[in-house]
């Protein structure tokens, strides 16, 4: 059995850590699965440029994030929170240009978790990604 590491840092501050996140966690409700105003824009410039564009779009993104979520998981288990921080970090710009604001904010919270070497953290945030990315390659069928 594998021994976790330690943070070294008090168990209050990581405590402190664990409610930011669960603040962050409660914000998620604010935003949308999807924003349909960016959704949009992107329909109209695909029926301008290629009408197959959007649906291009939408099948690498449906490739894609599961790759990176599985690569954010993987990091966790390897302990590597710097890795955990690139992956959220690449994964949240996709994910804002996209529209996928719910998903993007998790992935920004995983992101400072990360940054923060909260570890307890990021770990909780991760529970909601599938979830999530349940949530919008639902409303992407739509």
């Amino acid at each position: 059995m594998k021994k976790r590491k330690s943070t070294n840092r008090p168990r209050s501050a990581i405590q402190t850590d664990t409610k930011a996140a669960a603040q962050d966690h409660t914000q998620l409700a604010a935003h949308s699965t999807l924003n349909t105003a960016i959704f949009e824009s992107l329909r109209v410039m695909s029926d301008e440029i290629d009408p197959t564009l959007l649906e291009d779009l939408i099948e690498a993104f449906r490739d894609d994030a599961p790759m990176r979520i599985k690569g954010i998981k993987d990091a966790l288990k390897r302990d590597d929170l710097s890795e955990i921080r690139h992956h959220a970090h690449c994964f949240r710009g996709s994910l804002n240009s996209f529209g996928v604001d719910r998903l993007a904010f998790v992935m920004a919270a995983i992101e400072r978790a990360a940054e923060d070497g909260d570890r307890a953290s990021v770990e909780w945030l991760i529970t909601s990604l599938d979830t999530e990315f349940k949530k919008v390659r639902s409303r992407l069928k739509a």
